[in-house]
């Protein structure tokens, strides 16, 4: 978004889009003091979240903690006013059911709110920007987890529906490395396996099991290309006891085994630098 700061990175999201709600990128960026942009119109909507720094968003002050959206079709402006240097994450969302979503998050004419504990989403963020996620689903639960941080005003409540999805998705997250199931996810939010995967599809058009098998997936993906953890251990840590199963599971879903996709991505990077 500051293309007169720096994008440090961005990861585009390679599945085609669901045209009723996807998310086409999740980006980092760094600006210094005095970095003006704007006025700009946006195509879609976003969603940014503040780590570091102060700026003024449309006249009204951002800082560390704060979450600002950009609508589409309005212009906006963003002003970097702090010596500190201004660091933010953002989504690029679309889709028919985006300005749903956002006007149910957001209180009713505001698109600036408080995050709660936004340090505990620093590392997922991380992961989806540099860790190689590309699919959609994934990105779609990261922002849904994003959301569901927010600081609400007293008084309000999160949509009950949304809510489970959004607490089975936690737990599945939290959990994944103990081999949980969507049976597991349903008993901890109190429903019915069937009836959580009906509120999935509702709510963000998959089911648990495709949404656990998507972020394991882009879990074992960082793990490979990230570290040197044995193929068994990268296994483990996304809740495969048998390393047999897991690279059949990673070989359907990647076309290669785990150990190809390793070196195919230690190769990637040594040409890029990025060792």
């Amino acid at each position: 978004m500051l293309y007169k700061g720096r994008r440090l990175f961005a990861n585009v999201c390679a599945d085609k889009p669901d045209p009723r709600l996807f998310v086409r990128n999740v980006c980092h960026g760094i600006a210094e003091s005095g970095v003006s942009v704007g006025p700009m119109l946006r195509e879609n909507y976003f969603l940014q979240l503040v780590f570091g720094g102060r700026a003024s968003f449309d006249g009204q002050t951002v800082a560390r903690g704060d979450l600002f959206l950009m609508r589409p079709g309005a212009p906006h402006s963003l002003r970097v006013d702090s010596s500190e240097p201004f660091e933010q994450y953002w989504f690029e969302v679309g889709g028919e059911e985006a300005g749903a979503l956002f006007d149910k998050a957001l209180p009713a004419g505001r698109d600036i709110a408080a995050l709660s504990d936004p340090e505990s989403l620093r590392q997922p963020l991380q992961d989806a920007v540099y860790g190689g996620m590309d699919s959609g689903l994934g990105f779609l639960g990261l922002l849904f987890t994003v959301l569901s941080r927010l600081s609400k005003p007293e008084g309000r409540s999160t949509d009950s529906s949304e809510g489970y999805v959004l607490r089975a998705m936690e737990f599945l997250r939290q959990n994944c490395q103990n081999g949980v199931s969507a049976s597991d996810a349903a008993a901890n939010v109190g429903l019915s396996e069937k009836y959580l995967c009906r509120l999935f599809r509702e709510k963000i058009g998959t089911t648990p099991t495709a949404f656990l098998q998507s972020y394991r997936l882009s879990q074992a993906k960082l793990l490979l290309s990230e570290t040197e953890l044995p193929i068994a251990s990268v296994a483990a840590a996304i809740g495969f006891s048998d390393q047999t199963y897991f690279s059949r599971f990673f070989k359907e879903r990647c076309k290669v085994a785990p150990s190809e996709y390793r070196l195919s991505s230690k190769k990637n990077n040594n040409l890029t630098g990025d060792n």
